[in-house]
């Protein structure tokens, strides 16, 4: 009901906030606050979306490697300053996405167990979006940011935003601090993830109420610049 010009085909509105779905269950994907890895297995198996269970894993263990890599899945630091998760050039990256395709295709007890939670975010992300053929029409992100530092959250969103420009996010999100400052100084705050980029628009609960939608000005501004274009 935040969303501004014609919808998507499968969804309606009726009155101010009633939402209609009429999608498939392939269509709607939601990431949790929970993420489930299971034991004894190679990693592959379970990032593998099930209409590529019968295929060959090396060629899926590779390109999960090299999604991860990009959102710098093996990075020490948060800052953006160690592109390719601390390797420099194509080939250091080429290094780490081999390594890592390995290690997908290994045997391990407890893979995730190993993993901090940006980490395993991450991982999720490749398996229930980006592995996909398309993205999701509509994708639910419950807290799924939480776990990830403000430098990743940026990398994270700016990812998602370009590989899935024609779905719907609907996202929970708890923002790192809750702004004081005036109305718009407060909107822009809150929109404030990715450089401000990666909403369209939010609503507030605030004392137990849920408040009307806010646009957010900047993702209205580029997506502006890229329809210009």
């Amino acid at each position: 009901c935040a969303r501004g010009g014609a919808l998507p085909a499968g969804l309606a509105l009726a009155g101010e906030c009633d939402v209609q779905l009429r999608l498939s269950a392939d269509d709607i994907v939601e990431v949790t606050q929970r993420l489930y890895c299971p034991l004894s297995c190679q990693p592959v198996r379970w990032l593998a979306p099930s209409a590529h269970r019968n295929t060959s894993l090396a060629p899926l263990a590779a390109r999960a490697a090299a999604l991860l890599t990009e959102l710098h899945f093996w990075s020490r630091r948060d800052d953006g300053a160690a592109a390719g998760g601390g390797t420099e050039g194509g080939e250091g990256r080429r290094e780490e996405e081999e390594s890592l395709a390995a290690e997908l295709m290994a045997e391990h007890e407890d893979y995730c167990g190993a993993l901090s939670g940006g980490q395993r975010a991450k991982l999720e992300l490749v398996r229930s979006v980006l592995l996909r053929p398309v993205c999701p029409r509509l994708l639910l992100l419950d807290e799924f940011f939480a776990p990830l530092s403000a430098w990743s959250k940026a990398l994270v969103a700016g990812r998602l935003r370009a590989a899935c420009p024609d779905s719907v996010v609907v996202v929970v999100y708890h923002p790192d601090s809750m702004p004081e400052a005036g109305e718009g100084e407060a909107a822009d705050a809150l929109c404030d993830l990715a450089g401000g980029a990666f909403f369209d628009a939010f609503m507030e609960v605030r004392d137990g109420k849920l408040l009307p939608p806010k646009p957010c000005q900047a993702a209205a501004r580029i997506d502006s610049e890229a329809q210009a274009k």
